[in-house]
């Protein structure tokens, strides 16, 4: 199935993008170069910029000043292991997680999805080989 989403009929797909909108696009360029480390790929057009193309920790981002949706959430590996999040000035969410996340069982057994929630789980080991969670007896 990969396959066939990778060519379709005699045209590759050879580059993905994901879009975001950007209503403060210099803002949230400048966000991304110095604070997360990414790389401008190219400005459209230069004399009044509406769309941004930027690449940087294995992701590719294409801003459009007058793109439609909601802003978006990254979730980004971090060495130190700190949580944390930052904003975008374009509304963006950006998640700081560490790079080798730990599983986060909260007592009713469902993942959590979020930052704001994992405060209140138990923390398993993702390396571990058919981990049981403390509240849940294994079959």
């Amino acid at each position: 199935m990969l396959m066939a989403m990778a060519t379709q009929g005699s045209r590759r797909i050879r580059a993905a993008e994901v879009v975001l909108p950007c209503g403060d696009l210099e803002g949230t360029i400048d966000f991304c170069v110095e604070r997360l480390g990414f790389a401008i790929l190219s400005i459209a057009p230069a004399d009044a910029p509406r769309v941004a193309v930027i690449t940087g920790r294995g992701l590719r981002l294409r801003l459009e000043r007058s793109g439609r949706g909601e802003p978006g959430l990254c979730r980004l590996g971090s060495e130190d292991g700190r949580l944390e999040e930052l904003v975008a000035p374009n509304g963006t969410r950006i998640e700081l997680v560490p790079e080798d996340p730990e599983v986060c069982v909260v007592p009713s057994g469902e993942p959590v999805t979020s930052l704001a929630a994992s405060r209140d789980c138990e923390l398993l080991n993702v390396g571990m080989q058919n981990a049981t969670p403390p509240n849940r007896k294994g079959t």
